[in-house]
C-alpha cells in the first residue's frame, strides 16, 4: 500500500496543476469514439459519497474504500478506492484550473480538456502514451479518456476526464506492476462501471 501511497504524491503536481490559458492554443479536437471498455462489472448495492459531498458513487466488487470519512487534512483525492490485493487504485481528483481558463475550457470540447492533462503525463513525465483521448457518453454525461503507461515502474493508468458542477476532474486507474492484458481490461472495466455509476 504504502507504493501505491507513493503513486498518488508523485502525481499530485497533475491533479493539482494550474492550467495556462495560453496552452490551449494550438490543440486541435479529433473525433470521438465509443469506449472499449464495457459497464457490467459487478458493483455494490449500496452508494457512498465523495469526501467533498459532491459525488455518489458504488465501489466495484473485490474493492474498498480508502477513506470512509472526511480525513483531518483534505486530501488530494476526494474518492479513492483500492483494490483488496492492494496492486490497483480507482482515484477521483479536482482539476485545478486558472479562472480564466476554466472559463474558456467549459466552452470547448472534454477531448481538448483530456489533451492538455494527457500532455503533462506525458511530456511532464515518463510516462508514454498507449491510447489516445478517446471521448465516449455513460448515462448520457460526456467523458474522454486515455492510456499511459509507465515502462521504469511497470505501471499501467487511464485517466478520464470530465465536467461536472462547473468543474472538472480525472478519474485514474491505476495498476500497479506488470500486468497481463486481462487483468488490466478487468481493472478498467471496473473504472468504467465505477464512472457510470458517479452521480451528482
Amino acid at each position: 500500500m504504502s507504493q501505491l501511497s507513493s503513486h498518488a504524491q508523485r502525481n499530485r503536481n497533475l491533479h493539482y496543476c494550474t492550467i495556462p490559458l495560453l496552452a490551449i492554443v494550438g490543440w486541435l479536437v479529433s473525433g470521438c469514439a465509443s469506449s472499449r471498455y464495457s459497464t457490467d462489472y459487478p458493483l455494490s448495492s449500496f452508494s457512498k459519497t465523495s469526501v467533498d459531498g459532491e459525488f455518489q458513487y458504488r465501489i466495484p466488487q473485490g474493492w474498498f474504500a480508502a477513506f470512509d470519512d472526511p480525513p483531518t487534512q483534505q486530501p488530494s483525492s476526494i474518492i479513492w478506492l483500492l483494490r483488496n490485493d492492494y496492486r490497483a487504485t480507482i482515484a477521483v481528483s479536482e482539476l485545478k484550473v486558472d479562472s480564466v481558463a476554466l472559463k474558456e475550457l467549459l466552452r470547448a470540447p472534454i477531448h481538448r480538456v483530456a489533451q492538455l492533462t494527457m500532455a503533462l503525463a506525458v511530456n511532464g513525465g515518463s510516462s508514454i502514451l498507449q491510447v489516445a483521448p478517446e471521448t465516449f457518453t455513460l448515462s448520457g454525461r460526456e467523458f474522454c479518456g486515455y492510456e499511459v503507461e509507465n515502462p521504469g515502474t511497470g505501471e499501467s493508468m487511464r485517466i478520464v476526464v470530465f465536467a461536472a458542477g462547473g468543474k472538472f476532474y480525472e478519474t485514474t486507474a491505476l495498476l500497479k506492476g506488470k500486468e497481463n492484458s486481462e487483468e488490466m481490461f478487468a481493472m478498467f472495466a471496473a473504472q468504467q462501471s465505477f464512472l457510470k455509476s458517479l452521480r451528482w
